[in-house]
């Protein structure tokens, strides 16, 4: 008995679905449903703002050429990536490209640790680069701080808990811009996810520049920490990228089966019979 066209569909539907993190958009863009920013907290107090974007690199270029197309940046204003000592030589054309900055509000900052490593394929920088999000939101700075406008989306109020929600969210880059003061990374480990800012110590008020993580899996929200030269550490959400489950993997290929069996026996059906 032929299975039914809509049950084919229910399937192969379902499977993509399932397997949406590997899947990219239509075209090279920002996620906004993965852009924003989350506050860091150590469970009392605010101890940093995370600003990050996740780039959907679909046509299969160089995803700095791609974000500098994106966000009409030519000339001196134009993007150059910077790989990380320890990060090897970065993976130009992966797929997605995970962008963090972190801004300081209190105590020093060391390290920024981003959840599930493995799923990322290598690790680098924009030099003395930062969010621009063409508002004048002051996303981590304090009144009366030097820190320019840095970061992207409104200024977040609430301790972020690890709850797989992000402070804020839905605002992507207007620009990246460049910012002197703004401490480039200086050495990664993919093992375990951390990276560390030139300085050593991030002390005070103070903002990171742009750090790049790439990878062939699109993104989910999962914890990530910040981490000072005293083991403290502050957590909240950001994007990371996924590793699919082999579930996945099975269901995409049923429903591949399933719409071949049901274009078959519809070719089948529709030929005519000899004799």
């Amino acid at each position: 008995m032929p299975m039914p066209r809509l049950n084919v569909w229910v399937v192969v539907l379902t499977a993509c679905a399932l397997a949406g993190p590997t899947l990219s958009s239509a075209r090279a863009d920002f996620l906004a449903g993965f852009s924003g920013n989350t506050q860091m907290s150590d469970g009392f107090s605010p101890k940093s703002v995370v600003s990050f974007a996740v780039f959907a690199n679909t046509g299969g270029g160089d995803f700095v050429t791609a974000i500098n197309t994106a966000l009409g940046l030519s000339g001196g204003s134009a993007l150059s990536a910077s790989a990380l000592t320890g990060g090897g030589s970065i993976d130009t054309t992966a797929k997605f490209v995970y962008l963090y900055q972190v801004t300081n509000l209190a105590g020093t900052f060391q390290d920024l640790k981003v959840a599930n490593p493995s799923a990322f394929t290598s690790a680098g920088f924009f030099a003395g680069k930062v969010f621009d999000d063409g508002s004048a939101n002051l996303v981590g700075e304090k009144v009366g701080s030097s820190i320019p406008n840095t970061g992207l989306g409104t200024n977040p109020t609430l301790d972020d808990a690890p709850n797989g929600v992000p402070s804020h969210s839905g605002t992507t880059p207007g620009s990246i811009k460049s910012h002197a003061g703004a401490l480039n990374f200086d050495s990664t480990n993919l093992n375990t996810g951390t990276s560390t800012v030139s300085s050593q110590e991030l002390k005070g008020l103070g903002t990171t520049s742009i750090l790049i993580l790439t990878s062939n899996n699109g993104p989910a929200y999962g914890e990530g920490q910040v981490l000072n030269g005293s083991g403290g550490q502050s957590d909240g959400d950001i994007p990371t990228a996924v590793t699919p489950t082999p579930g996945s993997f099975v269901l995409l290929g049923l429903g591949g089966l399933c719409l071949g069996l049901f274009v078959r026996r519809r070719g089948l059906k529709a030929s005519p019979v000899a004799g």
